[in-house]
């Protein structure tokens, strides 16, 4: 007796259905490309209970001849494809054949088209893929899609259904995204009787707003770059502007969402030094390439893609994110210790005036105790301080021709006169005891210094003294334009930059510093032979994966080589490198199979451990001079994240505060 059986097309289509609509959401998405490839400039979509009462969706394309509606729902009937060739450059959203077929083989399906040669529209109602029933109507040129019922059938797929508050956002989650991919696309979506997006199709900037709000576009940076015939367009978020999961990622490939590992891996090691552990950037990127260089026949669903040369994609999307985040952050820097205010000025009759410490303006005629607006000190500042190095000068020869006129009696008169009450004959004696010294010496409060040369001599340079003691506490006081407050729980250093208020953490701030110091001097790396030699064994997959990226190691400082069938051996290591765990490391580079190892990328995160040991902890008191130090190379670094991507910096501008005290409301 036969054991196999040939399947009814009854059974085989639920079975294809199976794949193609799986829930609601995948209804809307093929009834959706089906529109967009018509070449329709509007979609209406209209969902109620979940997609299991109905799902409409409207357009006005090109609509379907009356002639090839019995076609249009057979399996494997397409308009967008002919020959076996057109495979290797696919430029419509659909190609299979098999959307109406499945969803009508699972669910009752209405549908109303009109092309625009024919004065009346057609009117079908499809059951398990057959025309049940055909009229003539009045309607809009293009095709209006109803399905109802869905999976009324297949039981079993329906019990598998998630909530109806799942499903729902699902397909929400889907327009979301269709509004994003197609930004010049008018879309409505309605669901259960109210509607979610009415899109106009104004281009990326408005589609981003319409669903992330005006938060999201603020912190936005835009990409338009181009390299060997790869377009990347789009916008990605800001480093301060995070999310918790991936959902917020969109990405297309000529104009087709998709998944696609080597466009995250790119936008992700481009943010890797900007972000925290277990935080995801922001983006909605366009990648444009030639169709046959990319193959989307990879799964029924169509949203996985293949490039021919993955390594030109990675590149093309990784650097001009690696640039943009680069020159955020450098303006983020100059903006932050930038002096000039960006809200309106201050009327001048709020303005508190300062008065400058005691002395201050000593050696500057008409100056001494005058009350100054900080628009004035800044300007004093700048005064050279060649006069007052002069006057020093000055005083400096006096003392010493005063010292040269000076005779040994006079300084020995001098001398005892300085003594105060000092016993001559205590003093001078050989075999004068302690106590005898002891009782000599005179209160501490009766010593008057007489008005001598020497007293003269320490009075001319008490004074400089001094007033170099009050410039340097003028220079971290004002310093580059910045004032230093001073510090916070010995660990945040607290500054006013022209109408803002910054906290920095010298942890991340030095930890940073440091980083950039050692990236600096990586472009040739120490190399140290291991004294015994790693040997390991992988399989054949992960030994292809190792060969093809033994150059990006040797790069990062990893001398491997082949040893063997499947087998490697580690021979040298950079200095960097010598206290890493070599089992760990193999076990990192298999879980990169099929991945790009980015040899930049293992010296990065190798010298941020290292930094991170290295650099000041908090609780540490900083001098003044670290201080300085600290802020000059935050605005020459101009670095906003430590390599981990912690902030190092939290910035108040005048009117937050203002409005934190409701001096502003």
């Amino acid at each position: 007796m036969a054991k196999i059986n040939i399947l009814k097309s009854e059974v085989y289509n639920k079975i294809a259905a199976g794949e193609v609509v799986e829930r609601p959401c995948s209804v809307v998405k093929e009834l959706v490309e089906n529109s967009i490839d018509a070449g329709a400039s509007r979609i209406d979509i209209v969902v109620s209970d979940e997609g299991q009462g109905s799902i409409t969706v409207s357009d006005n394309g090109c609509g379907i001849e009356e002639d090839d509606l019995v076609a249009a729902f057979l399996k494997h009937a397409t308009s967008k494809l002919l020959t076996a060739d057109q495979l290797d450059g696919i430029e419509t959203l659909g190609f299979r054949g098999e959307a109406l077929s499945s969803i009508s083989s699972v669910s009752h399906v209405e549908m109303v088209t009109k092309t625009p040669f024919t004065d009346t529209a057609v009117k079908v109602t499809v059951e398990e893929g057959v025309i049940t029933s055909k009229t003539y109507c009045s309607a809009n040129t293009g095709t209006s899609v109803t399905v109802s019922d869905l999976f009324y059938n297949t039981p079993a797929r329906k019990k598998f259904l998630r909530s109806t508050s799942k499903e729902n956002s699902e397909i929400t989650q889907f327009v979301a995204r269709l509004i994003l991919c197609n930004d010049m696309l008018e879309i409505n979506y309605m669901l259960n009787g109210k509607y979610v997006f009415q899109f106009k199709g104004g281009g990326a900037e408005e589609a981003i707003y319409c669903v992330y709000g005006a938060d999201c576009y603020k912190n936005c940076l835009q990409i338009c770059s181009e390299y060997h015939n790869v377009v990347v367009k789009g916008y990605v978020g800001t480093p301060d502007y995070t999310k918790a999961n991936s959902t917020y990622q969109t990405m297309t490939v000529n104009g087709r969402y998709v998944r696609d590992i080597t466009i995250q891996t790119a936008v992700k090691q481009a943010f890797s030094s900007y972000l925290m552990t277990r935080n995801y950037p922001f983006f909605v990127l366009h990648v444009e390439l030639p169709f046959d260089e990319v193959d989307v026949n990879v799964h029924p669903s169509k949203m996985e893609v293949r490039f021919a040369d993955k390594n030109k994609v990675f590149s093309a999307v990784h650097y001009p994110i690696k640039q943009a985040l680069k020159k955020y952050s450098e303006e983020k820097i100059d903006n932050l210790l930038s002096t000039t205010p960006k809200q309106e000025p201050t009327p001048l009759e709020y303005v508190k005036p300062v008065t400058m410490q005691n002395d201050f303006f000593k050696n500057l005629d008409g100056f001494e105790g005058e009350t100054l607006l900080p628009g004035q000190i800044d300007a004093i500042n700048k005064i050279d301080e060649h006069d007052i190095r002069e006057e020093r000068e000055k005083k400096f020869q006096d003392f010493i021709k005063k010292l040269e006129s000076i005779t040994y009696e006079d300084a020995l008169a001098q001398n005892k006169a300085r003594l105060g009450h000092y016993s001559e004959a205590v003093l001078y004696r050989s075999d004068a005891k302690p106590a005898e010294i002891q009782q000599s010496k005179p209160q501490e409060q009766e010593v008057q210094p007489p008005t001598t040369v020497y007293a003269e001599f320490e009075e001319d340079f008490k004074e400089p003294v001094e007033q170099q003691s009050q410039e340097e506490e003028c220079d971290d006081l004002y310093y580059q334009g910045v004032r230093i407050l001073g510090i916070l729980f010995n660990t945040y250093l607290l500054l006013e930059v022209g109408d803002k208020f910054v906290m920095i953490d010298q942890h991340a701030a030095h930890e940073r510093i440091l980083f950039d110091k050692y990236m600096s001097s990586t472009d040739k790396l120490p190399m140290q032979d291991m004294m015994f030699p790693y040997v390991f064994t992988v399989t054949e997959e992960e030994a292809q994966h190792i060969e093809e990226n033994l150059p990006f190691l040797s790069e990062a400082g990893f001398e491997v080589k082949p040893f063997g069938t499947n087998t490697f051996r580690i021979e040298r290591v950079a200095s960097m490198f010598v206290d890493v765990d070599m089992r760990i490391f193999v076990r990192f580079l298999v879980s990169k199979v099929g991945e790009k190892i980015e040899s930049k990328q293992l010296i990065k995160e190798e010298l941020a451990k290292r930094a991170c040991r290295q650099a000041i902890k908090a609780g540490y008191t900083m001098s003044n001079r670290e201080i300085k130090y600290l802020v000059q190379q935050i605005v020459d670094n101009k670095a906003v994240q430590c390599p981990h991507g912690r902030p190092i910096t939290v910035v108040y501008t005048k009117s937050q505060l203002e409005k934190m005290f409701k001096r502003l409301v």
